[in-house]
């Protein structure tokens, strides 16, 4: 492969790009050069991913998939293109600057598109008083689990990177400890025991709408992010 490799952690993710479902582990070449992995959620899961497609060839990564907004001008389906990414291990990862700039160029005339840095996070962001907190301390506008992890992979291999985040909850959105202890790691969440959840206390049921919300507008972004920069996301076979 002389391409690039593409990691998401939700199989919702993959099918906003693939447009057809995915097994955790699993690798679907959507190119002649590009290649999607499906790593699961969680820093680790995104690095096994990772050096697997790097294995394969690719000379680029691309964490793709939502994100948590910290900044409060960030709806739910904003894209974020981060110029950089900062890790809990305090390392700052920039992305490929050729690459990140053309894909500004493009999806910017399409989308609401902001560049300011994302952040690393251990956890889902659940209460917007941590987001505030992060946000004030880290001043990204932006965070998730993955992307430190695939940055410092990709500075490590020598390979070009770049972020592509739609936003999914904003600063303001709480996410609920009990709707949070229902999801797995790649975010699917067992019918049955959603049913009881909500059949003891419908009064979550307002909860649920809510979060399908934004989760819906950020999966409508991704998926215009791929009809406008195609399944190879304006990669440059040459770059690293």
């Amino acid at each position: 492969m002389k391409g690039f490799g593409i990691v998401a952690a939700l199989p919702a993710e993959v099918r906003a790009l693939a447009g057809t479902p995915a097994a955790v582990g699993s690798v679907a070449q959507l190119s002649d050069q590009a290649i999607l992995a499906l790593s699961g959620t969680g820093p680790e899961r995104a690095r096994a991913a990772g050096k697997r497609l790097l294995a394969e060839g690719a000379r680029g990564l691309v964490s793709w998939g939502v994100a948590a907004a910290l900044d409060p001008c960030l709806r739910a389906g904003s894209l974020v293109l981060p110029v950089r990414v900062f890790g809990l291990d305090t390392g700052t990862y920039e992305a490929h600057p050729g690459w990140h700039r053309r894909l500004v160029h493009c999806l910017s005339r399409h989308l609401a598109t902001s560049t300011g840095p994302l952040v690393e996070t251990p956890v889902l962001l659940t209460d917007p008083v941590h987001k505030r907190a992060l946000f004030e301390r880290s001043q990204a506008i932006a965070a998730d689990m993955e992307s430190a992890a695939l940055a410092k992979l990709a500075q490590e291999a020598g390979a070009a990177f770049v972020a592509i985040r739609s936003i999914s909850d904003t600063a303001s959105m709480s996410l609920p400890q009990w709707l949070v202890s229902l999801v797995d790691e790649v975010g699917r969440v067992d019918p049955a025991r959603l049913a009881k959840a909500l059949f003891v206390s419908p009064g979550r049921a307002g909860d649920l709408a809510r979060l399908a919300f934004g989760f819906r507008a950020a999966k409508a972004t991704l998926r215009n992010v791929a009809e406008n920069a195609g399944r190879d996301l304006l990669f440059q076979v040459q770059e690293r």
